[in-house]
């Protein structure tokens, strides 16, 4: 250990002149951090002898002369504190949150009065013959006025009835743990549905753009896909998933 720290004291010699032992730290702490010294300490005696204290060990240091030229060719950055050979490390930037994970309960989610809101993902199980599936379901995102996406993916689409519209959503199910043998079917009917007083309503007929709400999918695998719905327009929707699963109460989506 204290040959190759002596080998990087010789390296710092090689690099900094005793004339600009003043500015020490801004100018050799590149060259310092890549040697590994970004926690050794640079001290001065009182008879001016510098030395870099690294893991409880100092070394004298003795600068080389510098010339113009060279302090010239090198970036100087902002002073550093006193003691430091090299700045500190940028902390870590924060990882941005990510969306609200809901379990569903009586006050959230499990009534068409209190659907989960758009943005965050329903931690959702079902009771598959005694064997517990958990799903994460999410509304990816809402197209109030899906006509025109309809008609792009194919022009006989029809329109809506007088009074209605077709609403799109974009639903997110990813299969989080199950039984490990056993895929589970994901349909377009597992979702309804309502506005503020309309009944349920099954996923349009409709000629689907695509991707589908559908597929089979085993723990760790995921299905995003579009359904519609035709409700009555300039009214609040929500979407139902799983409510006639036998034993089962279904999970309330918001629209908006």
């Amino acid at each position: 250990m204290r040959t190759r720290l002596a080998l990087r004291i010789w390296a710092i010699g090689l690099t900094v002149g005793l004339s600009i032992a003043a500015a020490w730290p801004a100018l050799v702490a590149p060259v310092l951090a890549a040697l590994g010294f970004q926690e050794a300490r640079l001290l001065q005696a009182p008879d001016g002898v510098l030395f870099v204290v690294d893991e409880g060990v100092r070394y004298r240091v003795t600068p080389r002369p510098a010339t113009e030229a060279e302090l010239g060719a090198i970036p100087e950055g902002p002073p550093l504190a006193t003691g430091l050979l090299a700045p500190p490390p940028s902390p870590a930037p924060l990882a941005a949150p990510g969306p609200p994970v809901v379990e569903p309960t009586s006050e959230l989610g499990l009534s068409r009065e209190a659907p989960i809101p758009l943005g965050a993902i329903c931690a959702c199980t079902i009771d598959r013959a005694g064997q517990i599936s958990r799903f994460d379901v999410s509304v990816v995102r809402v197209l109030r006025d899906a006509y025109p996406f309809l008609q792009q993916g194919n022009r006989f689409n029809r329109p809506a009835a007088e009074g209605n519209t077709y609403i799109g959503v974009l639903v997110s199910q990813a299969y989080i743990s199950g039984p490990e043998d056993q895929a589970y079917t994901i349909l377009p009917t597992d979702v309804r549905g309502a506005s503020a007083t309309e009944r349920l309503r099954d996923p349009s007929a409709v000629i689907n753009p695509g991707p589908r709400l559908e597929g089979d999918v085993y723990p760790g695998g995921a299905v995003t896909g579009w359904v519609f719905f035709e409700l009555p327009a300039n009214e609040p929707a929500v979407m139902v998933w799983q409510s006639s699963f036998l034993g089962e109460r279904g999970v309330w989506f918001a629209l908006q």
